[in-house]
């Protein structure tokens, strides 16, 4: 037989999907939501600094093998973005993939996806999608040798 609940203790209801999980719970300990605070020296410190990988599909399906990625992790505020570009004849819109946001590892307990999980030549599950990384540019492999080694 489960243990009897607190009544006064809030229970915390599942992500709708509408804004991000902070903003969530702004409704439930606030009767007006105040907008969640960001850490701003980290905003400062890293502004304009943005690591770009290299991916590809992690797929067998032939139409899929040679679509490229490019996988943006903006470090003022842990979000990334995941772009396509274009290759000729391939009938596949170049463009954006996935928009801008902070996205969860389901690999690493859900946690937020951070730089130390997006090794070259490993793999990471974004929103679904599974890429293999393939390269990185030359700030990338500074910034993550000087940081993460």
């Amino acid at each position: 037989m489960p243990a009897p609940r607190d009544p006064t203790e809030k229970q915390i209801p599942p992500y709708n999907g509408f804004g991000n999980e902070k903003d969530t719970l702004g409704y439930i300990y606030r009767l007006i939501p105040q907008k969640p605070k960001s850490d701003f020296f980290k905003a400062v410190d890293n502004d304009k600094k943005v690591l770009r990988y290299v991916a590809q599909f992690n797929t067998k399906v032939p139409e899929d093998i040679d679509r490229r990625f490019i996988i943006s992790y903006y470090l003022a505020d842990d979000t990334v973005a995941v772009y396509e570009p274009a290759i000729r004849n391939s009938g596949i819109l170049e463009g954006p993939f996935l928009r801008r946001g902070q996205y969860k590892n389901v690999d690493n307990n859900n946690q937020l996806i951070t730089p130390t999980e997006m090794p070259i030549g490993g793999d990471i599950k974004i929103n679904g999608f599974s890429y293999h990384l393939v390269s990185c540019d030359e700030y990338t492999a500074t910034y993550l040798s000087g940081h993460f080694e």
